[in-house]
């Protein structure tokens, strides 16, 4: 059954799928004389019979870097429109992705988007850092209702922007950032707090730390429904400022975290955040 939607066609068909499931490759850690590995032996699995949605959108190789996150994005905008026109049910679980080249006749295939964890800092498990996060979670647990029930929710959120990039990523951790510090749409909160965890001026923080530009951007994104492109490195500084600001308003010790990003050349946030304005 072929269902024309716009940019997107959708198939449904009946049978069976051969993919290639990257996101379960095994880390390969060796005898610990070199760095660990993301093994390549992916075996090639075989689904049961069912029934299946295929989506399918034209890309073309060489199209610049900002073409893969617009044809994802706009994939995820088509199961929208279905979920919400035909039901949820009609896409439970996204399977893999299939890559078919018209000049060479030959069909790829690939995993969901996954976040290479070998990429990602190791985390800090020292005995000052296991201390401050009890802590932190006991600071949590005797808060006011109120307080406890806010950062917890916005804990939640910031989990879930962790598992995101681009545009999603970026809205999920400044969802996590409003409900933790924002009882109505102002900035103000999270730039005078802050300005104590840095012993600086409000207006001071609010410049240092690009506060008004990403309220910007998110209101572009949210207001204006604008695609633009979003920097993972932008992602990980709003998330920066989102832990720096959960450690002020629970009384713990500051960890300063955006101040560090922010003065990463290999980052750049600024840059970034002024590159997604500019479009």
């Amino acid at each position: 059954m072929l269902i024309p939607l716009g940019e997107v066609a959708g198939v449904v068909y009946w049978g069976r799928l051969r993919y290639q499931a990257a996101n379960v490759a095994p880390i390969e850690f060796g005898d610990g004389s070199s760095p660990p590995v993301i093994s390549m032996n992916i075996d090639e699995l075989e689904t049961g019979e069912n029934s299946w949605l295929v989506l399918m959108a034209p890309f073309r190789h060489g199209g610049g870097n900002d073409q893969e996150p617009a044809l994802r994005a706009r994939i995820e905008s088509t199961l929208g429109l279905l979920s919400a026109s035909i039901g949820e049910n009609i896409a439970y679980e996204r399977l893999a992705d299939f890559n078919i080249d018209l000049a060479k006749d030959q069909l790829t295939s690939a995993s969901p988007f996954w976040r290479n964890p070998l990429a990602l800092p190791a985390p800090d498990i020292s005995a000052e850092t296991l201390k401050g996060t009890s802590a932190l979670a006991q600071a949590i647990a005797t808060a006011d209702d109120p307080v406890r029930d806010r950062m917890n929710l916005a804990l939640r959120w910031y989990r879930q922007s962790l598992e995101a990039d681009g545009i999603d990523g970026l809205i999920r951790c400044w969802i996590a950032l409003e409900v933790l510090a924002m009882p109505a749409t102002d900035i103000a909160p999270v730039c005078e707090s802050l300005a104590r965890s840095y012993s600086i001026s409000p207006a001071e923080a609010k410049s240092e730390f690009l506060v008004g530009r990403l309220f910007g951007l998110r209101s572009k994104i949210v207001h204006f429904g604008r695609p633009v492109s979003i920097d993972f490195s932008v992602v990980r500084y709003l998330s920066a400022i989102f832990v720096d600001v959960l450690l002020e308003l629970s009384g713990q010790e500051p960890s300063h975290r955006a101040r560090v990003l922010l003065k990463n050349p290999e980052d750049n946030p600024e840059i970034h955040i002024a590159n997604a304005l500019a479009v």
